[in-house]
């Protein structure tokens, strides 16, 4: 019963604690800016001199109103600032100087490469994807790195790691430092089928072309992974099936496992 009441004191508090205030702007500034300018983050933002803002204040805190909220939501999708707040600067009778704080992501120097001998630099900075000057953000960071693994992937090096490190270079400006750790190049130990129960697997792994298990014996061949090799021989295993009147075959879902240890993929 103790906390069933506390509960309902709570809800009561803030219910009846609440006060809506609808204010004036009568300014707006901006801080933390290097590269951006005043004006512009102030026009994205969407605020204007003039404009009336409302707060609720529930005690001792305050809670913005859909506009400012708004102001924050456009200014964070412009993909250029790390962090973004709006405050009440100052309050003069009815009317308020917003502040607009930002940090911004810094902005592209240079490439620098380091750790790859599979692929070569220049190749790895046109999957990067990046020039001088453009905005150096957490998601494209991500997507490099998807990137980069994809291609390291295609050469048979599943292993591979991508890591980043932003070094400053003067204010605003920062060289991004790729580096990559490649591992070894693995190569297929096994291919396991499931679900073929009229058709062998090794008839199965003989219509393959170029995907093939390593054998001990088979020295002059490495039995490498080629993802766009992989693709073709799956079409190749369907043109295997309907040529022996299986019209309806098809790949429901195919999984890669490494065994990291043993530098193989299954």
């Amino acid at each position: 019963m103790r906390k069933f009441f506390l509960v309902l004191f709570l809800i009561s508090s803030i219910s009846f604690g609440q006060q809506q205030e609808v204010y004036k702007i009568l300014g707006i500034s901006v801080e933390g800016n290097v590269v951006a300018q005043p004006a512009a983050i102030i026009a994205n933002s969407g605020l204007r001199v003039g404009d009336e803002v409302s707060f609720t204040r529930v005690g001792n805190i305050i809670v913005a109103g859909d506009k400012i909220r708004n102001a924050i939501k456009q200014l964070w999708a412009l993909r250029i600032f790390k962090n973004v707040s709006i405050e009440i600067e100052n309050q003069v009778g009815d009317g308020v100087y917003l502040l607009i704080r930002v940090e911004e992501y810094p902005r592209l120097d240079d490439i620098i490469i380091e750790g790859n001998k599979a692929i070569s630099a220049k190749d790895i900075k046109n999957k990067i994807n990046l020039v001088r000057g453009q905005v150096i953000a957490e998601h494209r960071l991500t997507s490099i790195e998807n990137e980069i693994k994809k291609a390291y992937e295609e050469k048979g090096y599943f292993l591979a790691d991508v890591k980043f490190e932003i070094i400053p270079t003067k204010e605003g400006r920062a060289n991004l430092k790729v580096k990559i750790n490649e591992g070894k190049k693995i190569s297929i130990k096994k291919i396991i089928f499931e679900g073929n129960v009229k058709v062998k697997d090794g008839d199965l792994k003989g219509a393959m072309k170029d995907t093939k298990e390593k054998k001990w014996w088979m020295f002059w061949r490495t039995a490498k992974f080629d993802r766009k090799k992989y693709e073709d021989d799956k079409k190749k295993l369907i043109e295997f099936y309907r040529k022996k009147g299986f019209k309806d075959a098809t790949i429901l879902d195919d999984s890669i496992y490494t065994d990291e240890k043993k530098e193989h993929l299954f």
